[in-house]
């Protein structure tokens, strides 16, 4: 599955545009002016939830349509609406994931999902790849969890092979130097 986590792509958004008052819901609640529409997993939000998500796609809707993006400022950036359609597009996936795993669900149900889930994440990913936003850069890989990396700064090498500077016991004399010419 994609590693996109819809919540990072729009805190990340509206951090790039100076609108850190809204990055947890995506809405203004004290009566403030409103800088961003409402996100679609906000518990205000009127966007389909997951189990509506499925039941449209497993009617033939298709999973990402910028249409369907219910925006409730006016004015609000494009950028949103494509955000957001990609936002859907993953609960729909989720959706079909979670549908998989409800008691009852017959074998023959199982293989449509699973047609539709394989259909439905080339789609995402395929949109994810080409979807062009003005505020944002959107690039797809793994999550990751820790780094290592070989390229630093060399440690210094503190040791040194010279002549020999002395044979004998250490209570001898050492001999004088001789300068090379």
């Amino acid at each position: 599955m994609t590693g996109i986590d819809s919540s990072l792509l729009l805190g990340f958004y509206q951090a790039r545009t100076g609108q850190a008052s809204t990055l947890a819901t995506g809405s203004s609640s004290t009566g403030k002016t409103k800088y961003a529409p409402t996100a679609p997993w906000a518990t205000t939000s009127e966007a389909p939830r997951a189990s509506e998500l499925v039941k449209t796609v497993m009617a033939g809707r298709r999973f990402i349509d910028e249409n369907a993006a219910v925006l409730d400022l006016p004015g609000a950036s494009a950028d949103y609406k494509k955000l957001f359609s990609l936002f859907q597009g993953l609960n729909a996936l989720t959706g079909l994931a979670e549908r998989m795993n409800v008691r009852g669900v017959t074998d023959l149900e199982k293989t449509k999902i699973e047609k539709l889930f394989t259909k439905g994440l080339a789609e995402t990913v395929a949109y994810a790849d080409s979807v062009k936003m003005e505020g944002i850069r959107l690039t797809r890989g793994e999550a990751m969890l820790s780094d290592k990396t070989k390229v630093g700064v060399p440690r210094a090498n503190y040791t040194y092979t010279t002549a020999t500077v002395h044979e004998g016991t250490s209570t001898e004399a050492v001999a004088p130097s001789r300068s090379r010419s």
